[in-house]
């Protein structure tokens, strides 16, 4: 995949989102979405980011982040997404991207 256009910086908000492969309701069913926001509040200590604002829907999420570390948002975002995606095709026995690519990003 090309590099992003949008470079990062430490103490800055980005609004984060993506959404499930073709639209799919991947946080409809509760677990998925508790394990989902579990991951959300591990990570984020892990890579130094701070969620001024989240909201999980059915199909997608939205995060209003702030960047405390280089690279932290990076990390934290592409680090929860796999490891969801990894969890959510074990647990329900498929193959295939989970979200609808590469997760975007815009500075507020």
């Amino acid at each position: 995949m090309p590099l992003r256009k949008l470079q990062f910086a430490e103490d800055f908000l980005y609004h984060v989102y993506n959404r499930g492969f073709c639209k799919m309701p991947i946080f409809k069913v509760e677990p998925n979405k508790d394990r989902f926001l579990d991951k959300i509040h591990e990570y984020r200590k892990r890579f130094g980011v701070t969620i001024e604002s989240q909201c999980v829907m059915p199909n997608h999420f939205h995060f209003v982040v702030r960047e405390n570390a280089t690279g932290g948002l990076r990390k934290f975002i592409s680090t929860l997404q796999l490891s969801f995606a990894v969890h959510y095709n074990k647990k329900y026995k498929r193959r295939g991207p989970v979200f609808e690519g590469r997760y975007k990003a815009n500075l507020i």
